[in-house]
């Protein structure tokens, strides 16, 4: 249990008594803007807080949440009053509410770092919920009657909330069965429960309830320093800060894959952390001791002197018997395909660490988009800058990348097919919808549609739901707004090839094999196969599955059809159907 507030959106209009015998005994956090003595605070999770600001005559504030602040210092300056030092000192969750108290609802423009809360403010009887910008932490809530449950995981609010199979929203599962993840970052598979988007504020009081957006990603100019070491500096600047407001007292656990930005991670966090902090390592190998990254994980723990655990993880894909379960997730996942050893594994994890780092981030920021940067520069009519930018591609680029542009221009490389596209699947029946409409960057489209993408929000929802159950907090030091910033302004040619701004900056930090290794695509996924072989049997007419999927078009041998995904997809919703709604 994350946390679990019930709200009434009118004083006087909620009996509490019935939803909170639905919530089966859990405790809940009930406010009543009638009677604020009906207020109260219960930490449900180790994870969550609560805490209260005492304003005397004007009413007490209260937040229930999950709060971990970046940026303290520059909050606390901003805040500064007769206090003092004495703000430095204070928990995340009450500079928190010292940030509403002074800025309204415009407090989310100060505070940085990952959350979710709600506050109460007893002087307006309004509650207002803010999310993360990148949605690292979950937030979703539901309307039934004149009461609102607030949740901090999906699966808290489906048990008390008790939608049935009627309340099911097709454009969330028309999108599942088209690609796994929904384009709408407020929708859930339940038309009657939806997500506060990251990003996003939601109030309710006097005024009804309202969602609010109060922030967009946004790239920059690019950054023209004096020289190439002032890049290096200002990396490691940024990148240094982040990881100071992220590392624990304590043990810290890093997940090493062997390449540049996890390995980043793990050198940083040696140099930077206090002197008894201990850092773990665990990898994870797709393909045995022949995956390439085992021997650089191991390398990289050796240099670095950290433990490293190193785990086969073929066993932690797929559960032969997982359409046998008589459990699902709150939502159609890939999440039922999980087997016993992965959780398993989780578990030991927990008694490694609390803390674990998760290296995601500069493939999504450092893309080479070096045509839009020379356009940029023609259209800005910086010609002064052209001719260097222009030597600094030529001289940058391997001999590899130039024997692979002379034999694409000779028409010697053939067609390039993207393995593993296929048509969307014909037989779903629900319409989906359109993609949002993001505002492109100009001259950094890619890296800013890759990382304004909904994949991570469910990527993050995903580790936010599992490390709440274990007890483990997930941090992503790539994703603070100031290294992110940055990244996306540093000019791509020649940073962003092959990430040697990142491979530069960690010279005599890690082994030369690793700073000169070049990425490598993963190792021989046989996932595919697996699923091939454990793809249970499709559904029937008058399963309930028929309303979204049109069964006479399905394969009539569903294990040979070349998009294995799309009809795993089809026999996860059917699960899930079953076990949630019978």
């Amino acid at each position: 249990m994350a946390f679990l507030v019930l709200a009434s959106a009118q004083a006087g209009q909620t009996d509490p008594s019935p939803l909170l015998r639905a919530a089966g005994g859990v405790p809940v956090v009930w406010f009543d803007p009638g009677d604020h003595s009906k207020g109260g605070a219960v930490c449900l999770s180790p994870l969550a807080t609560t805490a209260r600001l005492r304003r005397g005559d004007a009413g007490d504030c209260l937040i229930v949440g999950r709060v971990r602040l970046d940026r303290r210092k520059e909050l606390c300056a901003s805040l500064a009053t007769d206090q003092g030092n004495q703000l430095a000192r204070l928990p995340d969750a009450e500079l928190c509410l010292l940030a509403y108290a002074r800025w309204g609802e415009r407090f989310v423009d100060y505070i940085h770092g990952d959350f979710a809360f709600v506050i109460y403010d007893d002087t307006t009887r309004e509650l207002v919920c803010a999310r993360d910008r990148f949605g690292v932490r979950m937030l979703a809530w539901c309307r039934r009657g004149e009461a609102c449950w607030i949740a901090g995981s999906m699966q808290d609010l489906c048990a008390v909330a008790a939608p049935d199979a009627g309340e099911l929203d097709s454009v969330w599962i028309s999108n599942f069965l088209r690609s796994g993840l929904c384009e709408d970052p407020a929708r859930s598979v339940y038309a009657g429960i939806s997500r506060l988007p990251p990003a996003h504020l939601l109030s309710l009081g006097p005024n009804g309830l309202i969602t609010e957006r109060y922030w967009a990603l946004e790239v920059a100019q690019p950054l023209h320093l004096k020289s190439r070491s002032d890049y290096i500096v200002e990396f490691h600047s940024r990148l240094d800060a982040a990881m100071r407001d992220r590392l624990p007292s304590g043990q810290l656990g890093i997940m090493l894959s062997g390449g540049l930005d996890s390995s980043t991670l793990a050198a940083k966090a040696l140099e930077l952390g206090a002197p008894g902090l201990k850092i773990v390592a665990r990898t994870w190998l797709v393909g045995g001791e022949a995956d390439p990254e085992a021997q650089a994980s191991a390398t990289v723990a050796a240099y670095l002197g950290i433990e490293q655990t190193v785990l086969d993880g073929t066993s932690m894909r797929i559960d032969p018997q997982w359409s046998a379960r008589a459990t699902a997730p709150p939502e159609p996942s890939l999440d039922v395909l999980t087997p016993p050893a992965y959780f398993a594994d989780t578990q030991a994890m927990r008694a490694q660490a609390a803390c674990w780092f998760y290296g995601e981030g500069p493939d999504n920021a450092l893309t080479f988009e070096w045509q839009m940067h020379l356009k940029w520069l023609v259209r800005h009519r910086q010609w002064g800058r052209l001719p260097a930018v222009v030597v600094n591609y030529l001289a940058t680029k391997p001999l590899a990348d130039w024997t692979t542009s002379f034999q694409t221009r000779l028409g010697l490389c053939g067609h390039r097919h993207r393995e593993g596209v296929w048509p969307e699947p014909n037989w779903v029946r629900c319409e989906g919808s359109p993609n949002p409409d993001n505002q492109a960057c100009d001259w950094r489209p890619r890296a800013h549609r890759g990382l304004s993408s909904p994949l991570w929000q469910l990527m993050f929802e995903r580790f936010d739901a599992e490390g709440e159950r274990l007890g483990i907090e997930w941090r992503h030091p790539y994703m603070d707004l100031r290294v992110l910033e940055f990244l996306l302004a540093t000019p791509p040619i020649p940073w962003a090839r092959r990430k040697m701004l990142i491979r530069r900056a960690m010279e005599g930090k890690l082994p030369e094999e690793i700073l000169r290794r070049p990425k490598t695509p993963l190792h021989r996924d046989d996932t595919a196969e697996l699923l091939r072989r454990h793809l249970p049997a499709m559904p029937r007419p008058g399963d309930a599955i028929e309303d979204f999927v049109d069964l006479e078009k399905l394969p009539e041998d569903p294990a040979s059809h070349p998009d294995i995904y799309a009809l795993t997809r089809v026999a996860i919703l059917h699960h899930w159907l079953r076990v949630q709604h019978g």
